[in-house]
């Protein structure tokens, strides 16, 4: 992790039962996980923005999914904090804030990425089957 970016890698479970279900569409399954996960990425950002801590607001800002990338081992898709602000802030403490739990913040917390992604571990393979199936099936 660099001092600049927070970004955090997350496994969400054994796929098999996703894939055998939709044996023979490789392509179209390959694509439906894509889009399944950008979205769960997204609200897992949303949610995320609620607890970052704002003195500016330019930490906050500069959290987006950044992108989806389809490897040998998988699909990944990267949650990224810090860089550029929208306003030209330099945002170069996101991995500062996100680890440090002594820091006072009035408003937020420490681990705002992490600790979403966390609670949402559980029943994330569940959430992105059940995108994958109404994206797949209609």
């Amino acid at each position: 992790m660099s001092d600049q970016f927070l970004t955090l890698t997350y496994e969400i479970g054994d796929a098999r039962e996703i894939r055998r279900e939709f044996e023979g569409r490789a392509e179209d399954l390959r694509q439906a996980l894509g889009e399944a996960l950008w979205t769960e990425a997204e609200i897992e950002m949303t949610e995320s923005k609620m607890l970052v801590p704002v003195d500016t607001g330019a930490l906050r800002d500069t959290g987006k999914v950044d992108r989806l990338e389809f490897t040998p081992e998988g699909i990944e898709v990267v949650l990224k904090f810090g860089g550029l602000a929208p306003n030209g802030t330099l945002v170069d403490y996101a991995a500062a804030v996100h680890e440090d739990a002594d820091m006072f913040h009035d408003d937020g917390q420490a681990f705002f990425l992490s600790s979403v992604l966390d609670d949402s571990a559980d029943d994330m393979l569940g959430r992105v089957a059940a995108r994958v199936r109404e994206i797949l099936n209609g």
